[in-house]
């Protein structure tokens, strides 16, 4: 009768082994199928049909470039070789984290290569020398040697190196106040100097009411006066300090004293109890009064009546010492008046002197006279 169990045959000894593929219930390929081909299960390019290598294997090979260290300001590396006719734009790399460190994967076949990275269409190309270790050629073809014999990853290397670049890593805003102008790499360091002033005029006296303000914040621990006390170097009441701090949002106040005292303004400066400062840059945050979002108003003798009134005085300081007493101070007019101290324009003159242009009365007309006419002239007489 008829054997309805048959069933393939393997022979498994000592070896991984990979079986060809074969068509259903056949023994053989199908009709149609490829049997040559790329027969490597690890190249680009298998072929999982094929019975017969027929070589046309390529592998992955990944060309990786370090351009943290290169100063020349070119963006657009590329893979320059013989396997691509050292043409110009044909491999080039990206950089898909934005850290400076460009990758290209390409697909070759096992074998030697030469190749170079260059920048911007050959604008740069790297030069090295013959005693370099990753090199093979002699001058003036000096180029790094590929040997691939499968699935390849090439160490980062730096730019016209055969090595890692050596980076040194700090600030590198040179508008920082901890700029390195060494580094190779930006490690987020950056701190930035702001000046921060407080107008205690409207608080008290220095050496009386208090001794020395200080900018508590999150940037010191809100550690009191032993951190960034301030200084007045002028004696004029506006108290200064400068701290450098990292970019972003910081929050703080003025205290005086180790805490013996602090601000509570309300306003457009404030976050909750604190004011805000948010940090771009190096910054100078302005004068600001002692509990307040806004520069002290101006302080003087708000009072006409009184010599020294000033216009432009928005705070009474209790200056107003002297009365305005307004009248003829020439003390040669008929109308002299010895308590005024504001000259009015009123002064009359008795004019039957008989010697003309003596105006002082002294019956000799000299300098003293030009001067006094010279000091009404233009006045107009009703």
């Amino acid at each position: 009768g008829v054997n309805t169990y048959m069933n393939r045959a393997l022979n498994v000894q000592f070896d991984s082994i990979s079986l060809a593929a074969v068509c259903f219930d056949s023994c053989s390929v199908c009709p149609g199928s490829i049997t040559d081909g790329c027969t490597d299960s690890l190249a680009a390019n298998y072929i999982s049909s094929a019975i017969t290598d027929d070589g046309s294997c390529v592998y992955d090979v990944t060309f990786v470039l370090d351009l943290n260290a290169y100063t020349g300001g070119s963006s657009n590396p590329e893979v320059h070789a013989d396997f691509n006719g050292w043409c110009q734009g044909c491999d080039l790399m990206t950089d898909t984290n934005l850290d400076d460190v460009w990758e290209v994967t390409l697909q070759l076949p096992v074998g030697n290569y030469q190749y170079l990275y260059s920048l911007d269409l050959q604008t740069d190309l790297e030069d090295f020398s013959p005693s370099d270790p990753c090199v093979v050629g002699s001058e003036p073809f000096v180029n790094r040697e590929l040997i691939v014999s499968g699935v390849t990853i090439l160490d980062v290397n730096c730019w016209n190196s055969c090595d890692p670049c050596t980076t040194n890593p700090g600030c590198m805003d040179s508008d920082a106040a901890n700029y390195d102008s060494s580094a190779t790499v930006d490690d987020g360091s950056c701190t930035y100097d702001v000046t921060f002033h407080v107008d205690m005029n409207n608080y008290g006296t220095a050496g009386v009411d208090y001794a020395i303000p200080e900018v508590n914040g999150g940037f010191n621990g809100w550690c009191g006066s032993a951190c960034n006390p301030m200084s007045d170097p002028e004696s004029d009441g506006i108290w200064t300090t400068t701290i450098s701090l990292p970019p972003g949002s910081q929050e703080y106040k003025f205290a005086v004293d180790n805490w013996t005292d602090q601000e509570f303004p309300v306003g457009s400066c404030m976050l909750g109890a604190n004011r805000l400062v948010i940090v771009t840059g190096a910054m100078d945050l302005g004068v600001v009064c002692w509990g307040s979002c806004s520069a002290c108003p101006l302080a003087g003798c708000t009072d006409p009546m009184y010599l020294e009134f000033d216009p432009f005085a928005e705070l009474e300081d209790g200056s107003c010492t002297t009365l305005a007493v307004y009248g003829c101070m020439y003390s040669a007019a008929t109308n002299y008046d010895i308590t005024a101290n504001v000259d009015d324009g009123s002064c009359s003159f008795n004019c039957t002197n008989p010697c003309l242009g003596d105006f002082d009365g002294d019956l000799v007309i000299n300098t003293a006279d030009l001067l006094t006419f010279l000091s009404f002239f233009g006045t107009t007489c009703n």
